[in-house]
């Protein structure tokens, strides 16, 4: 997933890991 790739940097600048693993424990 390309999306996967460059969403990492922006979620733990913007956000917090958290976000990051919920959504890859989604996939």
């Amino acid at each position: 997933n390309p999306v996967a790739t460059i969403l990492p940097t922006v979620t733990v600048n913007n956000y917090k890991p958290a976000p990051l693993v919920a959504y890859f424990s989604s996939r």
